[in-house]
C-alpha cells in the first residue's frame, strides 16, 4: 500500500494485509468546529505488492463526516487470546445525511503491540467484518 498525501496531511499505516489508513482531522485542515458537520469526499486506492502482484482497490468517491459514523464497537476484552471469545456490542447511532452508506463493524485481527508482541492472523483471519 502506497500512502498519498492529503493535503498536508501525512497519513500512516500498518504494514499488513488489512491496512489502515489513520489521518487526524488537523492533518485536514479540520477542527473540533467541524465534528458532524462538514462532509468529506474521498477516494482511497490501495496497492498489494507484499502478498501479491495484485494492482489493488479502488474505491468510488466516499462521503464522511467527522465524527459521524453510525456503527460505533466497544468491547471489555480488548486482547482476545487464541481460542478464547470475547465480547463486542455495536451500537448503531442511526445515518447521518450525506455519508456513504457503511456495511459494519471492522475489526483487526492482528495486533501490533511492540517488539516481540505481534499479533499471529493469517491473511484469511487478520480482519473481521461484522456486517450489520
Amino acid at each position: 500500500m502506497k500512502a498519498l498525501a492529503v493535503g498536508n496531511a501525512k497519513p500512516s499505516f500498518s504494514r499488513h494485509l488489512c491496512s489502515v489508513l489513520n489521518v487526524c482531522a488537523e492533518q485536514l485542515g479540520l477542527s473540533e468546529t467541524d465534528l458532524m458537520s462538514t462532509k468529506i469526499d474521498i477516494t482511497v486506492t490501495a496497492e498489494s505488492l507484499f502478498y501479491s502482484s495484485d494492482p489493488g482497490d479502488t474505491t468510488t468517491k466516499l462521503t464522511l463526516t467527522p465524527g459521524g459514523e453510525r456503527y460505533v464497537a466497544s468491547t471489555t476484552d480488548l486482547i482476545i487470546g487464541p481460542g478464547q471469545n470475547g465480547t463486542v456490542a455495536v451500537e448503531d447511532r442511526g445515518r447521518v445525511e450525506g455519508n456513504s452508506d457503511e456495511l459494519g463493524i471492522m475489526i483487526l485481527a492482528d495486533g501490533d503491540r511492540g517488539e516481540g508482541n505481534r499479533g499471529g492472523a493469517t491473511q484469511e483471519s487478520e480482519l473481521i467484518l461484522l456486517r450489520v
